[in-house]
């Protein structure tokens, strides 16, 4: 039985240098044969690149524009883009730099037959000014969640900003997911996703570019696409990664 290629790679700069042995090793280590790895580094000079080509891994220089990182993103992920459809990939896995699946992270993304398959990373953020770590994945929400928050805005005070903001039609909000809910191993139907540990299929790469977000970084546009073009969005909870937001994690 052929095994696919797949390639993996992500857009990076040099304010993730503290995390590159990590995440190569990490690479490195991951439990599947016809694996291929590219980074484009997007940092302002060529010092970070020429600290990835030192560690003979394929890096090439992406676009760097000072006032808009969020467009370094964009053109470095569509650099991979053109490179994965110029070869026999039929997998491109987006790993950011400072996301490590699981050894067998790989393998078990892929045995979920998908076009669009995340793993579960998370993310530090505030819940009614607490922090708290949450899944960087997000759901449509129901009505009883609708009225629970609408009704208490006191109580919910970020989440009804959020309802505030989108005129409050249920049709427009998602949610994020909250940590009992990615406990176990199963496979969740998700809205939105980040672009930081996601297994996408060539179908999906043939068919969409990754483009601009008026209000962010490329991940959400992407997601947008790919639901329009009636692909489902799957997190797998079962593959949980590592996730170095900052030196010392």
């Amino acid at each position: 039985m052929t095994v696919p290629k797949v390639l993996i790679g992500c857009p990076t700069f040099i304010g993730k240098k503290y995390c590159i042995n990590k995440y190569l090793n990490g690479i490195q280590d991951l439990d599947y044969d016809e694996k291929y790895f590219t980074i484009v580094d997007n940092s302002k000079d060529d010092e970070y690149l020429k600290l990835l080509k030192s560690k003979g891994i394929t890096a090439v220089k992406g676009p760097h524009y000072p006032d808009d990182p969020a467009r370094s993103v964009l053109e470095s992920r569509n650099m991979l883009r053109d490179r994965f459809l110029k070869g026999d990939f039929e997998y491109f896995l987006s790993l950011e730099q400072d996301v490590v699946l699981p050894k067998d992270g790989l393998k078990k993304l892929m045995e979920n037959n998908q076009r669009v398959t995340s793993a579960v990373y998370f993310a530090l953020t505030d819940v009614n000014n607490k922090p708290a770590m949450a899944p960087m994945a997000f759901v449509k929400v129901d009505k009883e969640w609708f009225d629970k928050i609408k009704n208490n805005p006191k109580k919910y005070k970020d989440q009804y900003e959020m309802l505030k903001k989108h005129d409050f039609d249920i049709e427009k909000v998602v949610r994020r997911l909250r940590l009992p809910e990615v406990t176990g191993e199963k496979t969740i139907e998700v809205n939105r996703v980040g672009l930081g540990a996601m297994l996408i299929h060539r179908d999906v790469m043939e068919k969409i570019k990754f483009r601009k977000n008026p209000n962010g970084f490329d991940d959400m546009t992407f997601c947008e696409d790919v639901l329009k073009n009636n692909w489902k969005l799957i997190l797998d909870t079962g593959v949980k990664c590592q996730h170095f937001l900052e030196e010392g994690d």
